[in-house]
């Protein structure tokens, strides 16, 4: 089997600038791979590629360990626990926001979300619906709501679900830079510079054979023409190559969303496995015969995380 868990944001505390973002903290984080390690043999990008070309062979309990958005307390908090335990990782990159030093949409959208409240939030929401006559009274139900973002309470998950899944692409960014703009000003490079990684860290971890692709924006991949998603892969790729991260075979979807048309463009582009977000377990037949869906658990689904129940149920889901 393979079991696989995705990180974002790891700080040492929660309560400070961006207190609403769940993560985990640097103890959190070791512990979770001290449990995970007694239990697992590590894997990295090599020996999952090799699995799949056929050149070598997962262990019967192997555990990839992953992080997506190029963040840079991923590399200053977390590499170097990685590195003191001897433990490979992959770290997926957007490069866009690097190399222009702007904010993402979903990262403006991550810092509004935990600076105001979600009735500030929500009440912008519906005057910007209301504006645009947008009608969002038969797209969806609690049901899905809750199924789309389960570890948050319904009010929230209901603001992410209208501005993710019901307004457009281009709907969203003018909501979002509206709203970041009007409460934190248009200046973004300032907090580019804080929140992603340089791409002297990129190389160092290129080096150890740790990058990912994760798309030269964070746009889901099933937003894009088939044009503008070849360009997002090969340049994200192109970018990282550039500043020193080579050998890469590894994708991570923006928001997990993934289809055939997207496996087979990322797999033109020289990609050899993706990661989704399915929360479920890996076989060894899995990779072999679907490489391009490997699933990932997130922090909260094991121990030392918010939601952990047992391993029995997690391990047969």
């Amino acid at each position: 089997m393979l079991l696989s868990i995705n990180y974002h944001y790891i700080r040492h505390s929660f309560d400070a600038l961006h207190p609403s973002i769940f993560g985990v903290t640097p103890d959190q984080f070791s512990a979770q791979l001290d449990e995970l390690g007694s239990m697992f043999e590590f894997v990295g990008s090599d020996q999952i590629n090799g699995s799949i070309n056929g050149t070598s062979s997962l262990p019967n309990n192997a555990c990839c360990i992953t992080f997506d958005d190029g963040l840079k307390e991923q590399y200053a908090l977390a590499w170097p626990i990685l590195e003191s335990k001897g433990i490979p990782a992959i770290f997926h990159i957007n490069t866009q926001p690097i190399q222009e030093k702007t904010l993402d949409l979903l990262h403006k959208n991550h810092i509004l979300r935990s600076m105001f409240s979600i009735v500030e939030l929500a009440s912008e929401l519906d005057q910007f619906v209301a504006i645009n006559k947008i009608d969002i009274s038969k797209s969806y139900n609690d049901s899905d709501v809750k199924s789309f973002k389960r570890y948050d309470p319904l009010n929230v998950a209901r603001f992410k679900f209208i501005v993710t899944k019901i307004l457009s692409l281009k709907q969203q960014r003018v909501f979002i830079d509206y709203c970041y703009n009007k409460m934190l000003g248009p200046n973004e490079e300032d907090a580019s510079t804080n929140l992603y990684m340089d791409p002297e860290m990129i190389q160092i971890l290129g080096q150890n054979g740790c990058i990912g692709v994760h798309g030269h924006s964070h746009t889901p991949f099933d937003l894009l023409t088939n044009n503008e998603l070849i360009f997002s892969i090969d340049t994200c790729i192109e970018t990282l190559n550039l500043w020193g991260a080579d050998d890469i075979n590894a994708v991570s979807y923006p928001y997990g969303i993934f289809n055939k048309n997207i496996e087979t463009i990322s797999q033109r582009s020289g990609i050899s496995f993706g990661f989704t977000m399915d929360r479920v377990v890996n076989s060894k037949d899995d990779i072999r015969n679907n490489p391009m869906s490997i699933a990932r658990f997130n922090p909260n689904d094991i121990p030392f995380g918010g939601k952990f129940n047992s391993w029995e149920k997690l391990l047969h889901r």
